[in-house]
């Protein structure tokens, strides 16, 4: 990580702000998040005493360790602009597989991308590309039916060294059967579960289904 290898400071990566996690509407660089500038935002794990408080001044204040986080952070944001993470990575479920689909990247000295994938959400990932992949779409076939597999990818470049990850994806496998599946979504319309109830009663009226 770019924060420990130029400065020296232990970072903690917390599960629940992993691969996927949106930057918080709290932090003092989420307007710039906004605007579409690149964003990092650190969290201390023990918060000083001063904070948010009268005693919350310069002289209270280790400089030496901000000092540190700051260049820690221009350091992590300039470099994955350099070298940039996969970005708008998709899974598609189908019947005997799932598949991967990111956005190309314009990088001169990239070689592909690695993919990873997790049976929990957030890790941890064990990498599938036993060398990196040059195309964009990558075809899961190592799944079982029904089970809900968790999706990261890194950028490679012509040195081997790896981006960090990608936003997490999920996907399964479907299981087809004698069974007709009817997705119906409430958001952004006045239905109620109990009208939804009866369309669909009314719709296979001459077929069993559970609600």
């Amino acid at each position: 990580m770019s924060i420990e290898r130029y400065t020296g400071l232990s970072v903690i990566i917390d599960k629940d702000y992993g691969p996927g996690f949106t930057l918080s509407q709290g932090t003092d660089s989420y307007s710039y998040y906004l605007d579409g500038f690149p964003a990092l935002s650190c969290w201390e794990p023990v918060y000083s005493p001063y904070l948010h408080t009268a005693a919350d001044t310069i002289g209270n204040s280790n400089v030496p360790f901000i000092t540190k986080v700051a260049a820690g952070v221009l350091a992590a944001v300039a470099e994955q602009q350099i070298f940039s993470y996969p970005q708008n990575l998709t899974a598609y479920s189908a019947k005997d597989e799932i598949t991967l689909k990111w956005q190309p990247t314009n990088h001169s000295n990239l070689v592909g991308f690695n993919i990873f994938r997790s049976g929990t959400a957030g890790g941890p990932y064990g990498k599938l590309t036993p060398v990196p992949v040059s195309d964009t779409v990558y075809h899961d076939q190592a799944t079982e039916p029904t089970v809900e597999y968790f999706y990261v990818l890194t950028s490679v470049n012509d040195s081997l060294q790896e981006s960090g990850y990608s936003e997490e994806v999920s996907g399964a496998r479907f299981n087809f059967s004698d069974t007709l599946l009817v997705l119906a979504s409430l958001e952004g319309n006045q239905l109620t579960p109990d009208s939804l109830l009866a369309f669909y009663q009314a719709a296979l009226d001459t077929l069993p289904f559970v609600w």
